[in-house]
C-alpha cells in the first residue's frame, strides 16, 4: 500500500481524501495545514496521522508521496524544496502562476529525477473520455470546432484576504482557476492549442482579479474553440463538441447526448456514478502506481506547463490586443517539453 501524504486542506481536499479512503492501492498516512485545530480535525474524520510541518512531510520516510492541495502562489517554492528530498508529488492544477517559475520547476525536476504529477483531472470524467473514443472513431465526423464554460458564482463572496481574488496571488482569477481545466481538457480531446485571443473584465466582483473571461483558441489541427469562464453566475460546466456528421453535448445538468447531422439525437449513458469523485479516483490510483514505477502520468510536467501556457497567453493577449500563440511562450522561457 502506497502511503500519501496530504498538504492543505482547503476547500478541494475532503474530495481527495474521500477518494483516497475508497482506493485499495493508496493510503491516507499523513496531513498537514497550518491551522492546527483544522487539521487535527480532518486527521480524526479520516484517521490518519498529522504533521508539525510541511520538512517534517518530506523527511518522513515513510511518505511515499505527497499530494499538494495548496495555493498556486506558493506552489513553486514546495515543490522545489520537495525535489530536493527526492519525494513524489501530485500538484494540483494550475502546476503555478507564471511560466517563469514553470521552468524553475521544469529545471529542479529534470535536475532530479523526480515524479510530479499535476492534477488536471477534468480529462479523467467518464464524459471526457467517451468524447475523445467518439471523435478518434469519427462518429461526429470532422471536428471543426469545440465550445466551453466553466463558471461558479463563487466570486461573488471574496472578501477581503480571499488569496483567489488578489492578482499577484491568481493572476486571471477565473482563467488560471477554472479555464486551466478546459484548457486542459480541450487540448486532450483536439490535441495542441497553438493561439488564444481573450477578453478580460471585472464587472461584478469586489475584487483585483477579472470576473468575466472569453476566450478564443486555435488548434494545431485548423479547428477553433472557445473557453469560457466566470467568477459571477450560476455553476456551468459543459462542453459541446461540432463535427461535420453531428455533434456530442455534456453538461453537469443534462449528461451527455450525440446528434447526427440532421438533429436527432441520444442520451449517452454515463451510470450512476459520480464524474468526478471517478475521476480523482483514477488520478490517484494512477499516481500510486507511478510511484511504484509501473506507469508514468498522464498529466505530468509537460501537460501542466502547456495548460498554464494558453492561460497565460490568454492574459497576456488582453494586455496587448492581439492573438498569442502557447507555444512561443514556452520557447520564450526556454522550456522545452
Amino acid at each position: 500500500m502506497i502511503n500519501l501524504a496530504l498538504v492543505g486542506i482547503g476547500y478541494w481536499a475532503s474530495h481527495t481524501a474521500d477518494e483516497v479512503m475508497r482506493s485499495k492501492k493508496v493510503n491516507l498516512y499523513k496531513v498537514f495545514t497550518r491551522t492546527v485545530e483544522k487539521m487535527e480535525e480532518f486527521a480524526r474524520k479520516y484517521n490518519c496521522l498529522t504533521a508539525a510541518s510541511y520538512e517534517e512531510i518530506l523527511g518522513d520516510p515513510d511518505v511515499d508521496g505527497i499530494i499538494l492541495e495548496t495555493p498556486n502562489y506558493v506552489h513553486k517554492e514546495q515543490l522545489i524544496v520537495a525535489s530536493r528530498f527526492k519525494k513524489a508529488v501530485l500538484v494540483d492544477k494550475p502546476i503555478c502562476n507564471t511560466l517563469l517559475e514553470g521552468r524553475a520547476i521544469f529545471e529542479a525536476y529534470e535536475r532530479s529525477g523526480n515524479l510530479l504529477a499535476v492534477g488536471h483531472n477534468s480529462r479523467r470524467r467518464p464524459e471526457s473520455r467517451i468524447m475523445k473514443k467518439m471523435i478518434e472513431e469519427g462518429k461526429i465526423g470532422k471536428v471543426v470546432a469545440i465550445d466551453s464554460v466553466l463558471s461558479t458564482p463563487r466570486g461573488l463572496s471574496f472578501k477581503g484576504g480571499e488569496w483567489r481574488s488578489e492578482e499577484d496571488k491568481c493572476p486571471g482569477g477565473p482563467l488560471l482557476q477554472l479555464a486551466v481545466h478546459h484548457a486542459d481538457t480541450l487540448s486532450y480531446l483536439l490535441g495542441p492549442i497553438t493561439e488564444v485571443s481573450s477578453f478580460q473584465a471585472n464587472l461584478f466582483n469586489k475584487a483585483e482579479t477579472v470576473d468575466t473571461t472569453a476566450t478564443l483558441i486555435r488548434f494545431a489541427s485548423g479547428s477553433l474553440g472557445y473557453i469560457g469562464s466566470c467568477y459571477n453566475t450560476v455553476n456551468t460546466y459543459q462542453i459541446v463538441i461540432y463535427g461535420t456528421e453531428g455533434k456530442v453535448t455534456y453538461s453537469d445538468t443534462d449528461g451527455l447526448w450525440v446528434w447526427d447531422i440532421v438533429g436527432n439525437k441520444k442520451e449517452i449513458d454515463l451510470g450512476n456514478k459520480n464524474q468526478v469523485a471517478e475521476a480523482i479516483l483514477e488520478e490517484i490510483e494512477e499516481f500510486g502506481e507511478s510511484i511504484e514505477g509501473r506507469r508514468k502520468p498522464e498529466t505530468g510536467i509537460a501537460e501542466g506547463l502547456h495548460s498554464l501556457a494558453i492561460i497565460r497567453a490568454a492574459i497576456l493577449s488582453q494586455e496587448k490586443g492581439v492573438p498569442v500563440s502557447p507555444l512561443k511562450l514556452l520557447k520564450k522561457h526556454q522550456i522545452y517539453i
